[in-house]
């Protein structure tokens, strides 16, 4: 526990992010590590292929019972590997802040690395992690938080529903119409998904992220003709293309057209598509807290279990919080 004397908590903040390999993760000193044990085979990926013999580790399982039998194979993986289990709504961030609360606290270290594999993370999950370490007053000096992401195999004509469509936050992301809004959209699969959403939003311009080149071409290609529609009406120039695979170069076109559009309107991100982009964009909300997210959650009808096996080695995207009097080394 930490000896407090006379030092006061500071407020952390977001400074820095940058991508790193999966090689060079291999290489760092991981305090804890954090995964989600869905029922996809991609979820047990990191764990079993990096070095966590020294790492306190903790597996967050779903509440939910649909695919119980997958499920309950990823989390004997899991528990094999020594990672504790921790139950959670997909659909609350409650669990997820006592647990992270626990490990600042408990932890006499000044600094601490956090690995978070969120590749089968609900993005409630994910923007919780990243509210509570960006507002919580902790004795830390910094807090390293390297988030991977292992893509999946990609299987065509997958059939969906719709769970949810609104924002991510009721409290933050609740959308009032007192300025033009801008909808910047990733596309995946679900066209008809996005189009009940811009229907419900009613945005006065739309930015249509495509990933291309995606972590596999025929992904890349599915999503351009299952979206054809929606493009068509879309501005050419409006249409933008980004690397699935290099979220920093995802964060330089959010961002630097977020900063054309802000002044003028609402602006609105629906991160759907890899999750790569999908982190990029709950980072850029840190930064600029008047953009607001809103997300379509889906289910499969009948998931098939190849869909869920792991393809290609896990982006990695390191972030540096630090305390306001703190500056990076």
């Amino acid at each position: 526990m930490y000896k407090t004397g006379d030092l006061a908590p500071k407020p952390m903040e977001l400074v820095h992010t940058y991508q790193i390999s999966f090689n060079e993760l291999k290489t760092e000193k991981i305090d804890c590590m954090i995964a989600a044990s869905g029922f996809h085979a991609r979820c047990t990926y990191i764990a079993e292929n990096i070095d966590l013999e020294r790492t306190y580790k903790l597996m967050i399982t779903f509440d939910e019972t649909d695919n119980i039998n997958l499920k309950k194979e990823n989390e004997l993986i899991f528990e094999e590997l020594g990672f504790l289990s921790v139950s959670s709504s997909s659909k609350s961030g409650e669990k997820i802040e006592k647990l992270l609360n626990n490990i600042c606290n408990n932890s006499a270290s000044e600094n601490l690395n956090i690995l978070i594999d969120y590749s089968c993370m609900p993005k409630l999950w994910i923007s919780t992690i990243l509210d509570f370490i960006n507002n919580n007053e902790s004795l830390k000096q910094k807090i390293n938080i390297f988030f991977a992401y292992t893509p999946k195999k990609f299987i065509a004509n997958v059939k969906k529903t719709v769970d949810f469509l609104g924002p991510i936050s009721e409290t933050t992301d609740l959308v009032q119409n007192d300025k033009d809004i801008s909808l910047l959209t990733g596309l995946d699969n679900n066209s008809e998904f996005i189009t009940t959403l811009i229907d419900t939003i009613n945005p006065q311009k739309i930015y249509a992220f495509v990933p291309e080149p995606s972590f596999n071409k025929g992904y890349s290609e599915s999503v351009m003709e299952t979206n054809k529609s929606l493009l068509d009406k879309v501005d050419k120039d409006n249409i933008i293309k980004y690397p699935a695979n290099n979220p920093e170069h995802i964060n330089s076109l959010l961002t630097s057209l977020c900063l054309q559009l802000r002044l003028d309107s609402k602006i609105v991100i629906v991160p759907q598509g890899p999750k790569t982009f999908a982190l990029t964009s709950l980072l850029l909300s840190i930064r600029y807290p008047d953009i607001k997210l809103w997300e379509i959650i889906s289910k499969d009808i009948a998931f098939n279990k190849e869909e869920g096996v792991a393809s290609g080695k896990p982006i990695v995207l390191k972030t540096i919080f630090c305390s306001d009097d703190e500056d990076e080394d």
